[in-house]
C-alpha cells in the first residue's frame, strides 16, 4: 500500500514538472514569435528607408519607430551596408537579426 501511495505522489510530481516545463517552453516560443514579428516591421521600415534615402537610418527615430525601453528592440548600424536589430533575453542573451545574412538567431 505504501508503494502505491509513493508512486501516486511521484506521478503527481512528474506531471507537475512536465506542466511547468511545457508552460515555460510555450512562453518562450510566444516571446520569440513576438520579437520576430516586431523585428520584421523594423526590417521592412529600414529597408524602405534604404531604398528611398540611399543610406541606412542612423536610429529608429529616423524611421519614425518608437521603441519601448527594456528588452528592445535595439538597432545598430554596423557599416554603410549592414545593420543589426536585437532584443535582450534575460541578462546575457540576445535575439538578433543580421542584415548580412537576413537571419534571426539567439546569441549567447
Amino acid at each position: 500500500m505504501k508503494y502505491l501511495k509513493a508512486r501516486g505522489w511521484l506521478n503527481a510530481f512528474l506531471a507537475l514538472v512536465i506542466f511547468v516545463v511545457a508552460t515555460l517552453f510555450a512562453l518562450q516560443w510566444r516571446e520569440t514569435s513576438q520579437m520576430r514579428s516586431q523585428g520584421k516591421v523594423i526590417v521592412d521600415l529600414v529597408e524602405r528607408y534604404r531604398v528611398e534615402q540611399n543610406k541606412l537610418p542612423q536610429s529608429l527615430s529616423d524611421i519614425d519607430y518608437q521603441a519601448n525601453m527594456g528588452n528592445g528592440p535595439y538597432y545598430e548600424v554596423l557599416d554603410s551596408a549592414d545593420y543589426r536589430i536585437y532584443f535582450t533575453i534575460g541578462f546575457d542573451e540576445l535575439y538578433q537579426y543580421s542584415s548580412k545574412n537576413n537571419q534571426w538567431k539567439e546569441v549567447p
